[in-house]
C-alpha cells in the first residue's frame, strides 16, 4: 500500500541522512587529529604565557567544535529511532485496525435463500 511505502521511504531517507552526518564526521576525524597534533606541538614549545593562553583558547575551540558535531550526531540519532519507532507503531496500529474490521464485521445475510430439501 502506499501508506507502508511512505513509512519505508521515510526511514530509509531517514537512516542514509544519519549515515552521511556520520560519514562527514569520520571524514574529518584525520584532519582533527593533525590540527590537535599540531596545536599540541605549539603549546609544547611555547615562549611565554601569552603563546601557552593562545594554543590554549585554540584547544577550548576545538573542543568545542566537537562537542557541536557530538551534538549533531546525537540530534540525527534521535531523529533516526524517533522516525523508526513512530513506523512500527503505525504498523502495530494498522495490524490491530484490520483484525478489529475482520472480527467486528456482520455476517451475511442467511434469509430468502433456497431451504435445502433432500431430493430422493
Amino acid at each position: 500500500s502506499s501508506t507502508y511505502q511512505d513509512w519505508s521511504d521515510t526511514n530509509r531517507d531517514t537512516i542514509a541522512a544519519t549515515l552521511r552526518a556520520a560519514g562527514l564526521t569520520a571524514d574529518q576525524f584525520g584532519s582533527e587529529q593533525t590540527t590537535m597534533g599540531q596545536l599540541r606541538s605549539i603549546s609544547e614549545g611555547a615562549i611565554g604565557q601569552m603563546q601557552a593562553l593562545q594554543v590554549g583558547h585554540q584547544i577550548a575551540a576545538q573542543q568545542v567544535a566537537q562537542s557541536q558535531k557530538l551534538r549533531g550526531l546525537v540530534s540525527q540519532q534521535v531523529t533516526m529511532m524517533a522516525t523508526w519507532y513512530q513506523s512500527e507503531q503505525a504498523e502495530k496500529d494498522l495490524a490491530q485496525t484490520r483484525r478489529e474490521e475482520f472480527f467486528n464485521a456482520s455476517a451475511p445475510a442467511t434469509t430468502g435463500g433456497q431451504t435445502m430439501e433432500p431430493r430422493w
